[in-house]
């Protein structure tokens, strides 16, 4: 989605990549412990890469495009989030990783609870980053506003105007030329989201809702939120360690984009969660 990530389905040098058999695009990086990525609404893997830089020093990542973004299909159909969970199962499953540590942000932490209850042997530890058990009212209707921009051809300038505020803690947008630089970013991106795969997504989006789900997750769950985080509030972080029984929650001074305006911090609590540091 344009504005959310300043990143375009780029390629690692030296990076293994492929498609499943549902045609669902994924690359490997680093060796060491398995550490899966699932990205969120609107972004392919690539938005991970500040984040992946700093991990795949001490893990094997597992990056994935969901389906509807990047290099995995965009076809004009509807699906839920159990359909990309499934993909992300798939890929687990045809590359033989029989455990992996899962890390989702966004709508990909949403995927990322689905593969953990139904998959719980896969699953060995499960991180939520700017995460919610079900997409709240308020930027749901300022994603539909943007579908509404986006329908009529909007240009990009309008797009990011209304979306980032939502993205972006204030202190990311204030910094001298970051709209222009998110702009051109956007313009540049080789691998942009058809506006039919933006509205597949907002609609599997706002159908989950895993706030029955959570008490069955029991891997041990680490809960990352953003202090000024308008899409995934404090209180669903919160929420979302309350009902996972062996959950830890910690809070960054980031919007949305945590995986964005500070990933060497989300490295590091990332790395530190999963070493037991």
């Amino acid at each position: 989605m344009a504005g959310i990530s300043p990143y375009g389905c780029g390629m690692e040098a030296g990076a293994e990549s492929g498609r499943s058999s549902r045609g669902i695009f994924w690359q490997r990086r680093g060796s060491g412990p398995n550490l899966t990525l699932v990205i969120g609404f609107g972004q392919d893997s690539s938005a991970w890469k500040p984040v992946a830089d700093e991990l795949v020093r001490d893990f094997r990542l597992l990056l994935i495009d969901n389906r509807g973004a990047g290099r995995s299909p965009n076809l004009d159909e509807s699906f839920l989030l159990d359909d990309l969970a499934q993909d992300v199962i798939g890929v687990l499953t045809e590359l033989g990783v029989s455990e992996t540590a899962v890390a989702g942000q966004s709508m990909g932490g949403a995927i990322s609870q689905l593969v953990a209850a139904e998959q719980p042997s896969l699953v060995s530890e499960l991180i939520l980053l700017n995460s919610f058990a079900a997409l709240p009212t308020s930027p749901r209707l300022a994603f539909e506003a943007v579908y509404g921009l986006l329908t009529i051809g909007s240009p990009l300038a309008n797009v990011i105007g209304n979306l980032s505020p939502w993205i972006y803690s204030g202190e990311y947008l204030s910094a001298p030329g970051r709209i222009d630089q998110l702009i051109d970013d956007a313009a540049g991106n080789p691998c942009p989201q058809p506006v039919h795969s933006y509205r597949a997504q907002l609609d599997a989006l706002t159908a989950f809702d895993s706030s029955a789900l959570l008490p069955s997750i029991t891997q041990r769950t680490l809960v990352i939120g953003g202090i000024e985080d308008l899409v995934a509030p404090p209180a669903a972080s919160s929420e979302l360690a309350a009902r996972i029984p062996n959950s830890t929650l910690t809070f960054l001074s980031t919007g949305h984009a945590s995986h964005i305006e500070a990933p060497v911090q989300v490295a590091t609590t990332i790395r530190g969660f999963l070493k037991g540091n």
